[in-house]
């Protein structure tokens, strides 16, 4: 701020008025004074926040960076770990393969050997199979491919399992493929008789 002449230069002293006027000016000065101080400190303060919000943006966007590259780090490697227990079941098969001239009892504990060996992997990772054959259809778990009139059977109950269902931990990853019994009780037989 540019110094001023001071007031008092052109005031003489003898006016009665003038003591009111020095007065006023003086509080204007120190009024002005404290003003500028205050634009001054809130500059300060506005420059601190703007800093502060220029570094949080920047580690937002880090972060933002960084997590997107693990994701994608992540979504190409999850199988690995799946894959490589799944290795030694292919040695197997391949070793099971080598001795085509085998006798068929031989090839049958081979491939029982596989077969346990992939059950174990499945539940190690947390696969079950869903029981079907015998218990009643629930739409959650199976999908019925087809109804089979059974007339000794239970209405709803799973008599044939087309395709097994399994389910990881506590999701179903495929639902079981099952023929549900149509039983051929009297409400079978009226609707013969009224359509034959």
């Amino acid at each position: 701020m540019a110094e001023t002449e001071p007031i008092t230069d052109n005031i003489t002293e003898k006016s009665e008025t003038s003591t009111p006027q020095i007065w006023h000016r003086k509080q204007l000065r120190a009024r002005v004074e404290d003003l500028e101080q205050q634009v001054g400190s809130l500059t300060a303060e506005v420059e601190a926040e703007r800093d502060k919000r220029l570094r949080l943006a920047a580690e937002y966007d880090n972060y933002r960076r960084r997590t997107n590259q693990e994701y994608r780090l992540l979504a190409e490697t999850a199988g690995e770990r799946i894959l490589l227990k799944l290795l030694p079941v292919i040695d197997d098969f391949e070793r099971l393969m080598a001795h085509q001239d085998a006798e068929i009892d031989s090839l049958r504990q081979g491939t029982e050997m596989i077969y346990r060996k992939l059950q174990a992997l499945f539940e190690s990772e947390g696969v079950a199979a869903i029981p079907s054959i015998g218990t009643s259809f629930d739409a959650g778990l199976h999908e019925a491919v087809a109804q089979a009139p059974l007339p000794n059977a239970e209405n709803g109950t799973i008599v044939a399992e087309v395709e097994r269902g399994y389910r990881l931990r506590e999701k179903i990853i495929r639902h079981a493929k099952v023929i549900v019994a149509q039983s051929e009780g009297p409400a079978a037989e009226a609707d013969r008789d009224q359509n034959g």
